[in-house]
């Protein structure tokens, strides 16, 4: 292999491994914003739904299969792909097309001396790597790959870990049981709400008929506009006010 026919190939192994690195990155952000998308999606569902076990395990499998999906469409099936170097010569013709189709047949060629032997000469393949080497640019090798929707999806991963984190700061009582309802669908959590009781005074309790009592509770998440007592008296039925 001759020193310029060597200068392309490396050119064309560093788009190879840009595109690798672009597939595998946008694998991983597909995976966390799509994971980030259907927790929020089942929060918002139940809080409202206040699924059962069986709710929580279907909504778990339905994650599971849109991650599987996500890793093999997105990481596993590119990344596993052998595409011949005169393929990737072709990515970066696309992007200079002054280049013409001089890359991809000089590599195509060059690697291959009996198809020279059989289709042209020696010389006229080394003319021609000599003028894909002239003309190639060294930026040509990045500008082969596309990083728009890493990108893309990288600011919609951003989006979604704002929502989640400001989510935890200001709705603990729904996003802290769903996030355990979520991942853990067997798990004996309370459903999430908007609103969590953390004590009442004077608690359960007995007092002496009709003595007045100052009943308080302590409430985190959103103050709501209105309370149920829930008491009984002596011999009789539970009773809500």
């Amino acid at each position: 292999m001759s020193d310029r026919l060597n200068e392309l190939v490396i050119g064309v192994q560093k788009t190879r491994s840009l595109q690798m690195m672009r597939w595998l990155l946008l694998g991983l952000l597909s995976v966390f914003a799509i994971w980030g998308a259907c927790f929020i999606a089942y929060s918002a569902l139940d809080l409202v739904f206040k699924f059962p076990v069986v709710g929580r395990l279907a909504m778990f499998a339905m994650t599971i299969g849109a991650l599987w999906f996500a890793i093999k469409k997105l990481a596993v099936n590119p990344l596993r792909a052998e595409r011949p170097d005169q393929d990737i010569a072709a990515d970066v013709e696309a992007v200079q097309p002054g280049l013409e189709a001089s890359l991809s047949t000089s590599i195509e060629f060059g690697e291959d001396g009996e198809k020279i032997e059989r289709l042209s000469s020696k010389p006229i393949v080394d003319r021609l790597i000599d003028q894909a080497a002239d003309r190639v640019s060294s930026e040509s090798y990045e500008q082969a790959v596309d990083w728009a929707w890493p990108r893309r999806i990288g600011v919609a991963m951003l989006l979604v870990i704002i929502l989640v984190g400001a989510g935890f700061a200001f709705a603990p009582t729904v996003l802290v049981p769903a996030l355990l309802r979520f991942i853990v669908p067997f798990a004996n959590v309370e459903p999430p709400t908007l609103a969590h009781v953390d004590n009442v005074t004077p608690g359960d309790k007995e007092v002496p008929f009709r003595t007045k009592i100052d009943v308080r509770a302590e409430v985190s998440g959103f103050r709501p506009e209105s309370v149920v007592l829930h008491y009984k008296r002596f011999g009789k039925d539970w009773r809500a006010e």
